[in-house]
């Protein structure tokens, strides 16, 4: 429905027609008069709240992987479980895995069940995005922290 209410400046009323009456409406609404002329299916929509944004969590696997089981926990979820990963040599990376963190930010933990070495780091501290590197060093995981994406060539 077209909204040419009188008074209306004519941008508006294009971007009534653009969005639909009822979406509009609720923004601006067209006044008493008008409004009665409105049916149910075209009677102003209740204003929702944006959607929350959620922080990102990039996990990169990187240095020091060699045909390795891999288990990655957030919290006590699961994010990612692979069998025979290793690095490549020539850019450094074997894997990488992301995932939306929705309630907070849970203790994330790298485990390698085959060597028997696991290590967790907290992620409350961090800003999102979140990228974090994780490289197997003298028989140890070892967590890099990074504001940018980590670039392979």
């Amino acid at each position: 429905m077209n909204c040419n209410k009188p008074g209306l400046p004519r941008a508006m009323r294009t971007v009534l027609a653009a969005a639909g009456a009822s979406v509009a409406l609720a923004l601006v609404g067209c006044g008493p008069a008008h409004d009665a002329g409105h049916t149910n299916s075209q009677a102003a929509a209740p204003a929702e709240a944006p959607p929350e944004k959620k922080a990102v969590l990039h996990v990169d696997l990187q240095d020091g992987f060699s045909d390795d089981a891999v288990e990655i926990r957030l919290g006590d979820e699961t994010i990612y479980q692979r069998d025979a990963v290793s690095t490549d040599m020539r850019i450094s990376r074997a894997d990488a895995v992301q995932v939306a963190l929705a309630n907070g930010k849970p203790a994330l933990t790298v485990r390698l069940p085959g060597r028997q070495i696991e290590a967790s780091m907290s992620l409350e501290d961090l800003e999102a995005p979140i990228y974090i590197g994780v490289s197997v060093v003298d028989g140890a995981i070892r967590f890099k922290v990074s504001e940018q994406p980590f670039g392979y060539m």
